[in-house]
């Protein structure tokens, strides 16, 4: 069975090879984001599930508080169990992942940002690099 953490490699890849810095396991507020991707002071929230969009859905709500764009990335054979509506009403992406990552649903940007969140989130990013 394949890990969270090998689906948040693939991602990883997948954003550095379009010029964006990430950052794994990125403490925001009192949980951790699976993936954090920046470029040109946006940010790009990510967060990894292999199949089980029930839970994933409040973690990338939450993360529009802080992010620009937010996805969530599932193993390739738990897409089509996942309701595409949802998401696209939220304007969250969805990522299918198999080794190579496919935008299976693009994320609508969001520019609603909580900016006290959004500014912790900068430093904590700050004290990594």
């Amino acid at each position: 069975m394949v890990s969270e953490k090998y689906i948040v490699s693939c991602v990883k890849k997948f954003m550095e090879k379009q010029g964006f810095q990430c950052y794994k396991e990125v403490k925001v507020l009192e949980g951790r984001v699976d993936l954090v991707a920046i470029k040109n002071k946006e940010i790009v929230a990510i967060e990894a599930k292999v199949r089980d969009w029930k839970k994933i859905l409040p973690q990338v709500l939450c993360c529009k508080l802080f992010a620009q764009k937010v996805y969530a990335a599932f193993w390739h054979k738990y897409i089509s169990n996942i309701p595409l509506q949802i998401f696209k009403k939220h304007g969250i992406g969805l990522l299918s992942v198999n080794r190579q990552v496919n935008i299976i649903l693009e994320s609508r940007k969001n520019n609603e940002l909580h900016r006290s969140i959004y500014e912790k989130l900068i430093k904590e990013i700050e004290r990594r690099s």
